[in-house]
């Protein structure tokens, strides 16, 4: 009986290792980073609980930051009095702001131009929009006479380059001028 109880004692110390890297795959699979380990007792267990600690640490702080600067650019976004059409790296739609909503009469509420291509909104514009080279600026007119300067750029996220076109409305500047 002694025997018995010192091998499930010692069994559970060599597996209980296995047991907690099973449980950080499935904090990591669950991207639950703001979980922590425990101390065990056991001191190479509990240098390995400090490691995982760390590294969960680290991830919180970086998943944070990350969303804090996305809030961020996603207010000045939707502040900017510019039109703004953000693509993907397919070159597909991914987001426009309300003010390229309201310039090209679309619902911002109901985003169906959506992983669309640029083509999929019907606009007076978009045909030319769409022939602006990268890095360059345009003036653009609609049929209705509006003029309007273009700028097409990218940046990079994530490692992929993703493009961008800024519409400035200038008729009134222009009237005014």
């Amino acid at each position: 009986a002694l025997t018995l109880l010192l091998f499930i004692l010692l069994t559970k110390k060599v597996f209980a290792p296995l047991e907690f890297i099973d449980i950080f795959q499935t904090i990591l699979k669950e991207k639950e980073f703001s979980s922590r380990f425990s101390q065990t007792g056991n001191k190479a267990l509990d240098s390995l609980m400090d490691s995982f600690n760390f590294m969960l640490g680290q991830l919180y702080d970086e998943r944070h930051r990350l969303g804090d600067k996305q809030g961020m650019l996603q207010k000045l976004m939707n502040a900017l009095p510019l039109s703004v059409v953000v693509l993907d790296y397919d070159d597909k739609l991914s987001q426009l702001n309300p003010a390229a909503c309201k310039l090209f009469g679309l619902n911002e509420n109901e985003p169906a131009f959506i992983d669309q291509p640029l083509r999929f909104i019907k606009h007076p514009l978009i045909s030319q929009l769409v022939s602006i080279e990268l890095g360059q600026s345009k003036l653009l007119s609609d049929h209705q006479g509006k003029r309007y300067r273009c700028h097409r750029s990218r940046f990079t996220d994530r490692g992929f380059e993703r493009q961008f076109v800024i519409v400035q409305e200038l008729t009134d500047e222009l009237k005014s001028t």
